[in-house]
Parts: structure tokens; C-alpha cells; sequence
């Protein structure tokens, strides 16, 4: 991954994934206040379609799918019949399909 010019000021891991850029109260003023946008290219992204999509999604995960309409979104955990956690998602409800970044 090529970050030259794009990530100037920043501090940029072995895995090429931009950790920080020192500037930790402007961005959580950005948080409270403004808007943030977070680079997700390093995360898994996976695409959940078909008639019972929210309802799948709705039973593996700790989320409550079924009161979501398209435009939302939540975080929510895939875990084990014993609660055991698998890994952690970002969703949100598209027309057709769940958009999930792992």
C-alpha cells in the first residue's frame, strides 16, 4: 500500500496501517462534535444476502437486527452457542444486504 502524500504527519505501522497522527484532542472533538472518517481498507468486509438475512444475522450475533431499517447500522459480536466471542462487526442495513467490515 502506497501512503505516500496521502498520510503526511502520519505514524504508519509495519501492516501499513496509519495508527496515529498525534493530534488525539482534535480528534475526539471531531468525534463529539463534527464528523470522522476512519479508513476500514485493512478490515474483512463480507456481504450477507437472501430472504432471511436479518434474522441469520439477528440469532449469530449480539445485535438486535430486526429493529434496524435500511440506512442503519450497529457494532455487534459474533459469538459461540456458548457466548464465547469470534469476532467483532460493523454492519449496516443496505436494500438487499447487510454490509458487515470484520
Amino acid at each position: 500500500m502506497d501512503l505516500e502524500g496521502a498520510a503526511e504527519g502520519a505514524k504508519v505501522s509495519e501492516e501499513g496501517i496509519i495508527e496515529t497522527f498525534d493530534n488525539d484532542d482534535e480528534a475526539l472533538d471531531a468525534f463529539d462534535n463534527g464528523v470522522v472518517v476512519m479508513d476500514l481498507s485493512h478490515f474483512g468486509r463480507i456481504r450477507v444476502s437472501g430472504d432471511d438475512q436479518i434474522q441469520f444475522l439477528h440469532n449469530q450475533t449480539t445485535a438486535n437486527f430486526e429493529c434496524l431499517s435500511e440506512g442503519q447500522g450497529c457494532d455487534t459480536v459474533f459469538v459461540t452457542p456458548t457466548a464465547r466471542t469470534i469476532d467483532i462487526a460493523y454492519a449496516w442495513i443496505m436494500k438487499k444486504s447487510v454490509i458487515l467490515m470484520v
